[in-house]
């Protein structure tokens, strides 16, 4: 593992602390992220649930990626006769992005293709999450792929923004 992943990773933990530590009503920062565990990022929408799926799927759409699955938690809970708040996850990728990833380090597959989950709080609030690449790759030993994690990393956030902000 490099000592750039180790840093990045380290960063990436004491910014998440920082951020967390706020008080949400001082920062806007902390008015959008919600405390989640580590290597994960939150981002709060302006939208219901359905709003939001649609702009992710539209988003997901434009930016040429392959939408491989989605799975609702919530109905396949209700199928049960449980009950789950709005849970709904999208599998999504490239493979021209993720194979040299896995070339790299084979169980970064475990991780892939790319996830993002949409989630309603109790409070009703809507949140889309997802991993940080350069968390994952922290996790999996992967070495000498700084730039495409960081354009990854850029794509996941630009996603997220497109399904939680207003234009």
């Amino acid at each position: 593992m490099t000592f750039r992943v180790l840093l990045t990773a380290l960063l990436l933990s004491l910014t998440v602390s920082v951020v967390n530590a706020q008080d949400s009503s001082s920062d806007m920062m902390s008015d959008m992220m919600m405390e989640t565990p580590a290597g994960l990022v939150s981002v709060a929408s302006s939208f219901n649930m359905d709003e939001t799926q649609a702009r992710l799927e539209l988003a997901i759409s434009e930016a040429g990626l392959n939408l491989v699955f989605m799975l609702d938690h919530a109905a396949n809970a209700e199928r049960v006769d449980l009950e789950l708040r709005p849970t709904r996850l999208f599998l999504f990728g490239n493979p021209n992005v993720g194979t040299p990833l896995m070339q790299g380090a084979q169980s970064i597959a475990i991780d892939l293709p790319q996830k993002m989950l949409i989630w309603e709080a109790e409070d009703g609030q809507v949140y889309v999450g997802y991993n940080d690449p350069m968390y994952l790759a922290a996790r999996h030993g992967l070495t000498g792929q700084d730039m495409r994690l960081g354009n990854i990393a850029n794509a996941l956030a630009n996603l997220a923004n497109a399904a939680t902000q207003a234009e």
